[in-house]
């Protein structure tokens, strides 16, 4: 198999995603260039690029590694993301020729809600809280929220009921936002079980 910069991003990458390399990991260069037979220099070009992106930290004297985030950290990022995916809101519902069959089957469903509203300064900042939260994905509880989520976004939509929508998009990630504790600990922990995260009644309303 052929490597360049691009495949080398594209492990890299894919390694934070799937926890092969897990929030404080280190990304050795000496690695990634002998498994690609390549020079060191493309090599460190590319993390480097990586760093400027998000994706990775640098330490002097440590090297680069994956970005490891306090839970404090976290829960402000999902409720940054909340914010946005409210602010997407009439944007997304302005759009004329928007229509409910168009909704994602596989894909994310903020993401993707996100990405219709079409507004460069609001993906902009989704992206970039995206990268943030990319080595603590995988690690996510599911939320007894998530359960008529999709159900009732799809409802939401077709009626175009702005109001709903953002009551949706507040619930989803506040829920996330008092989730950070366990998915921090998930994301350290070597093995982890099941874990159930009681929503509070009177915040489901």
């Amino acid at each position: 198999m052929a490597y360049d910069k691009d495949t080398i991003r594209t492990l890299v990458i894919d390694g934070v995603r799937t926890g092969k390399y897990p929030p404080g990991a280190r990304v050795k260069i000496s690695e990634l260039a002998g498994l690609a037979r390549m020079s060191p220099i493309p090599v460190r070009e590319t993390l480097a690029q990586l760093v400027g992106e998000g994706f990775l930290a640098e330490l002097r004297g440590v090297g680069f590694l994956v970005p490891r985030r306090h839970a404090y950290e976290l829960e402000q990022i999902y409720r940054l993301r909340g914010l946005l995916a409210v602010a997407a809101v009439p944007l997304l519902l302005a759009r004329k020729s928007f229509g409910s069959d168009m909704m994602p089957v596989d894909a994310p469903l903020w993401d993707w809600f996100v990405a219709e509203a079409q507004d460069s300064a609001i993906a902009t900042a989704w992206l970039q809280t995206d990268r943030a939260l990319l080595p603590y994905r995988r690690y996510e509880p599911q939320l007894p929220v998530d359960g008529d989520l999709v159900r009732n976004f799809s409802i939401a939509m077709g009626t175009r009921d702005a109001r709903r929508l953002r009551t949706l998009a507040r619930r989803s990630h506040d829920a996330l936002a008092r989730a950070a504790p366990l998915i921090v600990r998930r994301a350290e922990a070597k093995e982890y079980g099941e874990y159930i995260l009681n929503i509070d009644a009177s915040n489901r309303s």
